[in-house]
């Protein structure tokens, strides 16, 4: 098995999304909850040589995949 990292980061516009949610739902937003649910993450696997670079975001809609060496 290789080497994983994962790390989760919040872009302006996965916030705004998580201020859109809570307002539809009438609830005010923390400062903790502007992170959740909608949010990116980058995973970074040893492959080979090389690592492999896979952004994705929280709800599985958008991914992208890349080698480095």
């Amino acid at each position: 098995m290789g080497t994983t990292y994962v790390s989760s980061f919040s872009t302006k516009r996965t916030v705004k999304q998580n201020k859109n949610l809570f307002a539809k739902a009438g609830k005010k937003i923390d400062k903790g909850d502007a992170n959740l649910p909608y949010y990116k993450e980058v995973t970074v696997r040893r492959s080979g040589m090389g690592w492999k670079v896979t952004v994705s975001d929280s709800i599985g809609q958008e991914e992208s995949s890349y080698s480095v060496k």
